[in-house]
């Protein structure tokens, strides 16, 4: 019986109230290495809340299913973060979730 919140409505980063009593936070999705690919910025924002909750984040690392190899694209200025960019990275990075969470 543990709950379920979205993080994809009006909250993208977890709030304390959401990881009030957890021991820890498991991220386990596959990303596909595009800086427009949301998934990895939702775990960037659920990190930032599990560090300042004290609360453990571990990322279940899979492999980049388009090889990871190539990297395209300009590179996110600063000054233009947004939800489908936080950090400057390549438009392709081709890293996979635990890379980026490095």
């Amino acid at each position: 019986g543990l709950p379920v919140h979205s993080l994809y409505g009006e909250v993208r980063k977890p709030t304390p109230a959401m990881l009030d009593g957890l021991d820890a936070l498991l991220f386990d999705l596959q990303d596909v290495g595009v800086r427009v690919y949301t998934f990895v910025w939702t775990m960037a924002l659920a990190m930032e809340a599990c560090r300042e909750a004290g609360v453990r984040f571990v990322v279940l690392d899979r492999p980049n299913p388009v090889g990871g190899l190539l990297r395209e694209g300009a590179v996110l200025r600063p000054g233009f973060e947004s939800f489908v960019g936080l950090h400057p990275v390549p438009l392709r990075h081709g890293l996979t979730a635990g890379e980026l969470a490095r």
